[in-house]
């Protein structure tokens, strides 16, 4: 699938790549909070925004399309999906100043604040629309 390199969603990591935007698995208000991103190389990501009021947090790891289908298929949570990669992204965006901070975390080391609820399941109106975008 290819992405729209109009704007990085998320601006380059210290290695280079940025993330473009592909689609959403769960919003809040307009918010992505549940979503996909993929960078130039072709790799997927999934991205979870853990806060978005005071400024916004997001848990990133690399991922595969057998493991979109299975959370959007509803046999795997996103927490597990997160759990799969040894080491995830952590980038926050400080409204105030607009700008990005990023760290690599083990995944055994991000604080609860930093992942979503375990064994939460999304819900099945939220994945009909995008099971045929992971295939």
């Amino acid at each position: 699938m290819k992405s729209e390199k109009s704007k990085a969603f998320i601006p380059a990591f210290s290695d280079g790549r940025e993330l473009y935007f592909m689609f959403s698995m769960l919003e809040y208000d307009g918010v992505p909070v549940i979503f996909v991103c993929s960078d130039d190389y072709k790799n997927w990501y999934l991205c979870d925004c853990v806060e978005f009021r005071d400024y916004q947090r997001w848990t990133i790891s690399r991922t595969t399309t057998a493991v979109l289908s299975d959370i959007l298929n509803q046999t795997l949570s996103v927490y597990d999906a997160l759990s799969l990669s040894k080491e995830c992204r952590v980038v926050e965006l400080d409204y105030e100043t607009n700008e990005y901070n990023q760290r690599m975390v083990p995944f055994s080391c991000l604080k609860h604040t930093e992942l979503p609820q375990k064994g939460a399941m999304l819900r099945y109106y939220d994945v009909i629309p995008n099971r045929k975008k992971v295939q």
